[in-house]
C-alpha cells in the first residue's frame, strides 16, 4: 500500500519520510493537492507478522472545500487464515461490503481511479 500511495503522490510530495524501530514505523510528508498543502503522519505498530494498528493525521492549509482542517485516521488489520473462495491474496473487503485487491493496485501504472480495482 505504502509503494501505490507513494507512486501516486511522488510528483505532489516535497517531503515524504519513514523510519522503523522495532515493531514501529513512523511516516510523515507534505504534500501539495490543489491550492492547499497537506501535512500528515502516521504511526504503524506491528504485532509479528500477524496484526497492525496505524494512526494517521492529516491536516490541510487551507482546509480543502467542504472538509475540516484535520482529518484522524485508525485502522487495524489482522490475518483471519486462508482466502476463502473467490478470495484472492491482496483482497481488502471494506466495511460497506466492497473488495479492492492491493495487489492489483500497485501493478496499475496510471494514477487517478482506483475503481477498476474494486469488486462488488
Amino acid at each position: 500500500m505504502r509503494e501505490f500511495g507513494m507512486g501516486a503522490a511522488k510528483d505532489m510530495c516535497t517531503q515524504n519520510e519513514r523510519s522503523v524501530e522495532g515493531n514501529r514505523m513512523t511516516m510523515s510528508a507534505t504534500c501539495k493537492d490543489g491550492q492547499s498543502t497537506m501535512k500528515a503522519k502516521s504511526v504503524m505498530t506491528f504485532n509479528g507478522n500477524t496484526a497492525y494498528h496505524m494512526d494517521g493525521t492529516a491536516t490541510y492549509d487551507p482546509p480543502m472545500p467542504n472538509m475540516p482542517g484535520e482529518l484522524k485516521t485508525s485502522v487495524d488489520g489482522r490475518w483471519v487464515g486462508p482466502c476463502k473462495p473467490g478470495q484472492q491474496p491482496g483482497d481488502i473487503t471494506l466495511a460497506n461490503g466492497q473488495t479492492i485487491n492491493v495487489k492489483q493496485m500497485l501493478q496499475s501504472k496510471p494514477a487517478g481511479s482506483i475503481a477498476p480495482m474494486i469488486k462488488k
